[in-house]
């Protein structure tokens, strides 16, 4: 699946070191794998929350949040309406794939 193209590119400012620069143009790559992972995981499982996503999938909650509205952005997957109680007690959405 090719989900590159459809992913923001990752920024980085004219100002900012060239290092900086090749960190945002590679995340293009670390990005695009997350994203397979998340929807690898959503559709195996069904409908999940970031948080389950992130405990199947081994990438971390933040990544996984990352991940979601660019790939809603994309029409890859969809909020269902439903959450779930995290772990710290706290409501989430449930996503599901398209």
């Amino acid at each position: 699946m090719q989900l590159s193209f459809m992913l923001p590119d990752p920024k980085a400012r004219k100002r900012d070191p060239q290092t900086s620069k090749d960190a945002a143009a590679s995340m293009k790559v670390a990005a695009t794998a997350q994203a397979v992972k998340v929807l690898m995981m959503l559709r195996q499982h069904g409908p999940l929350g970031a948080e389950q996503i992130a405990e199947r999938s081994g990438l971390d909650k933040f990544q996984v949040c990352r991940r979601l509205p660019e790939l809603y952005a994309a029409g890859l997957v969809a909020p269902t309406g439903e959450t779930r109680k995290t772990v710290a007690g706290r409501q989430e959405r449930c996503w599901e794939c398209l």
